[in-house]
């Protein structure tokens, strides 16, 4: 029973230790502590707007006023989907070509034997 009294005590004086040391040094959570790329674009939008003294601005108008780059980057992907089909169709061609200029002059060579 001495043991259990002793060893809680000692967890109370730790933990009064550390709630002291606490309350001196205080810890304030930064825009990076916070997960999720909407709450991170939340707080930078607050914390601009706080620097420029904006009260007026609504934050759901501006956090969600994003421009749509979807016909871009689809035309981009198709752009490149078709660069790469006219090179595999030229290496193809060409394949075929050496191919057929080897079998040709294989029979050359036996003709003239």
């Amino acid at each position: 029973a001495q043991d259990l009294v002793s060893l809680l005590s000692s967890h109370r004086d730790n933990i009064q230790d550390e709630l002291k040391w606490m309350q001196l040094h205080p810890r304030y959570l930064k825009d990076s502590d916070f997960l999720g790329p909407k709450e991170r674009k939340k707080r930078k939008i607050a914390r601009i707007m706080a620097l420029l003294d904006i009260n007026n601005v609504d934050d759901e108008r501006v956090l969600n006023a994003s421009e749509d780059y979807s016909e871009y980057f689809n035309a981009l992907v198709h752009h490149l989907l078709e660069r790469r089909r006219r090179a595999h169709k030229e290496e193809v061609m060409k394949n075929e070509r050496l191919r057929r200029a080897r079998h040709l002059n294989g029979m050359k060579k036996d003709v003239q034997e």
